[in-house]
């Protein structure tokens, strides 16, 4: 995995407004890396699950 573009994805979730730009470049570039996806775990966030709910 590029280390490069795990910052450029960080700066880019950090200042763009455009999410489907910051979507194709996470798909362009960390959709197939299985370590990138194996790093992730659940996140709990009450604000989300009550208006999910």
């Amino acid at each position: 995995m590029n280390i490069d573009r795990l910052h450029e994805l960080k700066q880019k979730l950090t200042n763009d407004t455009d999410l489907s730009d910051i979507w194709l470049f996470y798909m362009d570039h960390f959709a197939d890396w299985q370590e990138f996806t194996d790093m992730g775990e659940p996140a709990y966030n009450e604000y989300l699950d009550t208006s999910i709910t």
